[in-house]
C-alpha cells in the first residue's frame, strides 16, 4: 500500500466491540507526523466517548508498525530554541499519555520495526501483542537526543531501562522483549492479526464499567 495525498493516514474500522486503529504511512515505516499524531489523539478520544467500544487495538500498515517520530518533518521545520522544543516534546507526550488515559483498554499490535517513538507509543499502550519478528529499542542517544516519553521504567523497571537507554539499543528481539515484562505475547507473525482480535475479545466479554475502573 503506497502513501497518497488520497490515503488517510489512519485507517478506523469496528470488529464488534473492537476498534481496530491502523496507522497507514506505510512508506514511511508510519514514522509519526503531526497529521498521523492528530488523527490518533482525535480517534483514541472518540473511542474512549463511544459505548459501542470496548476495546481498542493500534497497528501499523506495510513493513512495521512504527519507526519513530519523523525526522524530515522535524527538519523541514529548521532550526529551533529550547523553549520550542520543550513545548514540542511537552504536546507529543500529552498526546501519547492519550492511549494510556484512555477508560478504554487499549492494545498495540506490532510486527517488525517499533523504534523510539514507537516504542513509546506501544509502551502508553496497556497491552501488547507482537510478532516473532519485532524489534524494539530507542536509538536517541546515539545522535544527541533524547527519549521523549519516559514510559520505559515504569514498565521494565529502572535498571533494565537505564541499560537500553544508555547504551542506545534498538535490535532487542520480541522474545528478550517478552523476558524483561515489555510486551505481554509473542506469536508468528501470520497469526498477529488473530491472536491481537482474540486478545481484544477475551476482554471485550467482561462487564465495561468493570474493567474501566479497573484500568
Amino acid at each position: 500500500m503506497s502513501e497518497s495525498t488520497t490515503d488517510p493516514v489512519l485507517l478506523v474500522e469496528d470488529i464488534g466491540p473492537v476498534r481496530r486503529l491502523t496507522m497507514n504511512r506505510p512508506d514511511a515505516l508510519n514514522a509519526l507526523n503531526g497529521e498521523l499524531i492528530e488523527a490518533m489523539s482525535g480517534a483514541i478520544r472518540a473511542a474512549d466517548e463511544d459505548d459501542g467500544v470496548s476495546v481498542v487495538i493500534l497497528r501499523g500498515a506495510g513493513r512495521a508498525f512504527c519507526a519513530g517520530y519523523d525526522l524530515n518533518e522535524d527538519a523541514e521545520g529548521g532550526e529551533h530554541d529550547a523553549r520550542h522544543w520543550h513545548e514540542e516534546l511537552g504536546h507529543s507526550t500529552e498526546r501519547m499519555l492519550e492511549f494510556t488515559d484512555c477508560s478504554k483498554p487499549t492494545i498495540a499490535q506490532v510486527h517488525s520495526y517499533c523504534l523510539a517513538g514507537g516504542t513509546d507509543l506501544m509502551l502508553a499502550c496497556d497491552l501488547a501483542v507482537v510478532a516473532d519478528d519485532a524489534k524494539f529499542g530507542y536509538v536517541d542517544i546515539r545522535f544527541g537526543s533524547g527519549v521523549v516519553s519516559m514510559f520505559l521504567p515504569w514498565v521494565v523497571g529502572v535498571r533494565q531501562a537505564k541499560e537500553l537507554l544508555f547504551t542506545g539499543e534498538d535490535r532487542l528481539g520480541a522474545a528478550e522483549a517478552l523476558r524483561i515484562g515489555m510486551v505481554n505475547r509473542v506469536v508468528p507473525a501470520d497469526e498477529l492479526d488473530a491472536a491481537t482480535l482474540a486478545l481484544a475479545d477475551e476482554i471485550a466479554k467482561n462487564e465495561p464499567f468493570v474493567i474501566q475502573t479497573t484500568k
